[in-house]
């Protein structure tokens, strides 16, 4: 239109960082356009980008004044995350006329610069790490202007150019951390629960005697059990053996007492070697009647009913229930019998 500038805009979606952007854009200009007789004139092309719709943010490229009626081929870089893109053609002079730039073919390809993710290497091992040959003005962060290096542990960075795009990464390389695997001394405990084997280590493959593959496997079962671990540097194997203790969370008692004060036998004396974090003993009578109980190991019954009257001579009937502590294993247990109170 004589006097203004048209333009067209559209959303960039997906750009990323550390990627070249090379758009390619075929123009042309038409010289049978007219109005009122008089012939549009050749224009030039502006492209911006911005982060806002409508709005001339960067000028990323001006083409030369378009005036080939064929089709040519013209080329840019873009880097960066920008949101929008306007095409804008121009006056290629201060007076303004009525002009044309025919646009076609718009191509993005990609020319992303990446070392990779941040990896672990086995100690005293090196990585080669490269970019593509079409970046150009490459520095490296030992000097080396070449296309690739060979880095050890520590950070490395690059820095490349593309027409006018200028990139940098930069890649973090450690050493993986020598295996460290205990699974302690050979255990003997009681079985009343599973025993936890853990053979965990950073970047491991496990392969133990039961044919599991996993880091941690647990067993109520008494024997040898070994490990292979490898983090792909380094290959450690560890066993231990687990025996059954026998008498475990178990208890004694009498079977007679006789509670005269004759400091021989005066109570009904409960027993134990394990580790005892709770305890609690029932007595009966032999119509079933609760004569005496208690939540101490060491309050033994002397022959009161309720800790007050006598308790005649008989057969009394008892329950205890006792869980026992083994290192980092709880194990209960019941027991039961008759005892004898005789005065």
């Amino acid at each position: 239109n004589d006097n203004k500038i048209e333009a067209i805009g559209t959303e960039l979606l997906g750009l990323k960082s550390n990627t070249c952007y090379s758009f390619s854009i075929d123009l042309a200009y038409s010289n049978k356009f007219s109005y009122d007789g008089i012939i549009y004139k050749p224009t030039m092309l502006n492209i911006w980008v911005s982060d806002e719709p409508c709005t001339k943010g960067s000028l990323i490229f001006s083409s030369p004044e378009i005036s080939h009626t064929n089709w040519q081929t013209y080329s840019f870089n873009l880097s960066g995350r920008y949101n929008y893109i306007i095409l804008e053609p121009n006056y290629v002079t201060s007076e303004k006329y009525y002009g044309n730039v025919l646009i076609d073919n718009i191509q993005i390809l990609e020319n992303e610069l990446t070392l990779g993710n941040d990896t672990t290497i086995c100690q005293g091992e090196t990585l080669t790490l490269a970019v593509d040959n079409f970046w150009q003005n490459i520095e490296w962060s030992n000097g080396s202007t070449k296309n690739n290096v060979v880095a050890g542990q520590g950070t490395t960075w690059v820095i490349a150019q593309k027409g006018n795009c200028i990139i940098k990464d930069s890649i973090i390389i450690k050493y993986r951390d020598p295996i460290e695997v205990d699974l302690g001394d050979d255990i003997s405990l009681c079985f009343a629960n599973n025993i936890e084997l853990n053979a965990s280590t950073p970047n491991g493959t496990y392969k133990w005697n039961t044919g599991s593959t996993e880091p941690i496997i647990y067993t109520s079962s008494p024997g040898f059990y070994q490990v292979e671990v490898s983090n792909g540097c380094q290959i450690v194997t560890e066993g231990l053996t687990v025996f059954e203790r026998k008498n475990c969370c178990e208890i004694t008692a009498p079977n007679i007492f006789t509670p005269n004060n004759d400091g021989f036998n005066d109570s009904f004396q409960i027993l134990t070697n394990s580790n005892v974090t709770t305890y609690k003993v029932k007595i009966f009578n032999r119509w079933g009647i609760l004569v005496y109980s208690s939540n101490e190991l060491n309050n033994f019954w002397k022959g009161s009913i309720n800790n007050s009257n006598e308790a005649p001579n008989g057969i009394y009937y008892w329950v205890i229930n006792i869980t026992c502590n083994e290192g980092t294993y709880n194990y209960k247990n019941e027991f039961n019998g008759f005892v004898t109170l005789l005065k």
